[in-house]
């Protein structure tokens, strides 16, 4: 257990999110395989604590501010390529929160700050909306400079098939050429081309260079 005095007035990212229409979902251990299996690439990537309640949500702290929009996009993204229907793909509400972290703790649902508040606060916003991404930061300024983006970013990822979401997954995570994740998936390189155009992956790069850069600013 870390106390406050260790992490006061850190800035970091954190995520809270929630499994869409979890209750009609049958094949709830493969959805839990899915979820706990991106999260620990996350750890490893970006060192990156989470945890998961009661089977549909979940919460993560994000050290390094930057990295929130690729973590939030990498769980949506990994959620829907692992889905069994090609007509229903899985989802997930997933609401941002960026500014300080004042107490850290075992579990994240104890631990307390502007961070894990803006995350709540937008993920109850959404929830009443049909919208499934969020993002709010310390600075009413920065959300209002990334608000409009954020909407229009979760549009085209809210209409990913599951073949979107397994090619954007694969090309955000590693950010590889065509031929790379070409052989990494088992698919021809005018196949990959096809679905990065389909998913528009260059937009949504677009869109996490953008929000990383932004929130790795003083502010």
């Amino acid at each position: 257990m870390r106390s406050s005095g260790e992490q006061g007035m850190q800035r970091s990212g954190v995520i809270t999110g929630d499994i869409v229409g979890s209750s009609q979902i049958d094949d709830r251990n493969t959805l839990l395989d899915a979820l706990h299996g991106v999260l620990d690439v996350l750890a490893r990537q970006f060192a990156v604590r989470s945890d998961v309640y009661r089977g549909d949500e979940f919460q993560a702290l994000i050290p390094n501010p930057a990295h929130t929009t690729l973590a939030a996009l990498l769980i949506r993204a990994r959620i829907i390529a692992l889905s069994p229907s090609k007509k229903q793909p899985w989802d997930a509400r997933i609401s941002m929160g960026v500014g300080r972290v004042d107490s850290l703790r075992e579990r994240l649902g104890e631990s307390s700050g502007e961070a894990f508040t803006l995350s709540g606060r937008g993920l109850e916003a959404i929830k009443k909306s049909d919208e499934r991404l969020s993002l709010l930061a310390g600075s009413a300024d920065i959300t209002r400079q990334l608000s409009l983006l954020t909407r229009m970013a979760d549009d085209i990822i809210t209409h990913w098939s599951h073949y979107s979401g397994e090619v954007a997954y694969f090309s955000l995570l590693y950010n590889e050429s065509q031929q790379a994740l070409a052989k990494r998936l088992g698919r021809s390189q005018p196949t990959i081309n096809t679905r990065l155009v389909t998913a528009k992956l260059a937009l949504i790069r677009a869109y996490v260079d953008y929000t990383d850069e932004i929130l790795s600013k003083d502010w």
